[in-house]
């Protein structure tokens, strides 16, 4: 299952049921709902484009050919609560997941009072052509360009590798 457009013109990669991404790529918006199966927490964006009457034809033929779409899936990391019956995830592998090369990513929040920044990420790759691949990957350039550039202000970016 994947988020899949729902029309397309047939050539230069623009075929109804390609997977779309993140952030609008090849598509919109997505409503999604966490469902708890087992012992993992799955991220589904729900179809909202196509649907028909319950109980005709016409809403099994939609089922069929437009199904909720599996994101991503992380899993659960702690017993359910007594009480709420909540379970604690990692919301990095459902968030995260879909963008090839990253091995590891994590939000900081920074304790020095010798640094002006309050917050940091950390990404880890295997090699150069890992990381390269992530850093032109069409949903890392979209959320660049639409997210990160008008919604932050001030951030230094440090690329490492080990010596």
């Amino acid at each position: 299952l994947s988020p899949k457009l729902s029309r397309g013109i047939g050539e230069r990669f623009l075929f109804g049921g390609l997977m779309i991404g993140p952030w609008g790529f090849y598509g919109g918006s997505h409503i999604v709902e966490f469902r708890r199966v087992h012992n993992q927490v799955r991220l589904i964006a729900v179809n909202t484009d196509f649907v028909a009457k319950a109980q005709t034809p016409e809403a099994r033929a939609v089922s069929s050919a437009f199904s909720d779409s599996l994101l991503s899936v992380a899993p659960i990391a702690s017993q359910p609560h007594p009480d709420k019956k909540s379970v604690l995830i990692e919301a990095n592998a459902l968030l995260l997941a879909d963008i090839p090369g990253v091995q590891k990513f994590e939000k900081l929040k920074q304790v020095s009072p010798k640094n002006d920044y309050a917050f940091g990420f950390s990404m880890e790759f295997a090699n150069q052509a890992a990381y390269t691949i992530y850093n032109e990957h069409p949903w890392h350039v979209a959320f660049v360009q639409d997210r990160w550039i008008p919604e932050v202000a001030k951030f230094m970016e440090i690329d490492y590798v080990a010596l």
